[in-house]
């Protein structure tokens, strides 16, 4: 992993002032009283708001159509918080009841998106990788560096939607739609 050192911390600096420049916060007042989240909204790039508005098309598609929504997350925090909002904004706010999650287990199934987590996934709601039914995946703060897992679930004929903040690598995933952004953390992407 490459990290991206963004500045030099000084002995005697104010740490939280530090850490706030470096997030792009100009004082704690801004931090403790952050704008409402329609001016945050309008705030975000261009590109990233075009494939938030892709990926809710992709998935209302689905959820027309009657078809399963798996919601494949990671096991850190981040990881965690992401699945739970995402599942609950389409299982609960949206009534979707056709929407599982899956929380890969660090021994079992690897690091992020592996073949072993999809394989569990699909097992986990009564499917088999190469079945009929077609299903989207959508992958909350994993995937962005997970080409061959991605493949995989496109060459059995299945969607999928990547919502990540961590470094894309020099290939990207062969996904149906990417929900990127490194300004901010992934369970803000779900």
């Amino acid at each position: 992993m490459n990290w991206n050192i963004r500045s030099e911390y000084t002995e005697g600096d104010d740490v939280i002032a530090s850490i706030l420049k470096i997030r792009g916060i100009p004082t704690d007042g801004t931090f403790l009283n952050p704008p409402p989240l329609s001016e945050a909204f309008k705030a975000l790039p261009r590109e990233l708001k075009d494939s938030l508005h892709k990926a809710v098309d992709l998935v209302e598609q689905f959820i027309k159509d009657k078809r399963k929504i798996l919601i494949h997350g990671d096991y850190d925090s981040d990881g965690i918080c992401a699945t739970s909002i995402l599942f609950n904004a389409l299982s609960k706010e949206k009534g979707y009841e056709n929407t599982f999650h899956f929380i890969p287990n660090r021994f079992d199934h690897g690091y992020g998106l592996s073949e072993r987590s999809i394989l569990a996934f699909f097992e986990k709601v009564g499917l088999s990788l190469n079945s009929d039914e077609k299903i989207l995946v959508i992958t909350v703060d994993c995937g962005i560096t997970a080409v061959g897992e991605i493949k995989l679930l496109k060459e059995h004929g299945h969607s999928v939607i990547i919502t990540d903040h961590h470094q894309k690598g020099e290939v990207l995933p062969p996904a149906d739609v990417f929900v990127w952004y490194d300004k901010i953390v992934g369970a803000s992407l779900s």
